[in-house]
């Protein structure tokens, strides 16, 4: 599901760059990005509340020449 959804934006929609922000506590998410070749641009600290909670939020990028030279 994951690599359709990245050939989708690289090769319908002609995207250069695409981007994905799950929260820090949610190490799974992290792992399937990476896995597919994401790298962690940035880590905003305490970027939601939710509920009395705070939750950093990761970014994750990846770029068409990425993907297309894995």
């Amino acid at each position: 599901m994951v690599r359709a959804v990245i050939e989708y934006g690289f090769t319908t929609l002609n995207l250069n760059r695409i981007k994905a922000a799950p929260f820090k506590k949610n190490g799974p998410s992290s792992k399937l990005l990476e896995r597919f070749g994401f790298k962690l641009e940035g880590d905003l600290r305490e970027k939601c509340v939710l509920r009395g909670e705070s939750y950093d939020q990761l970014y994750y990028g990846l770029l068409r020449n990425e993907w297309e030279n894995r």
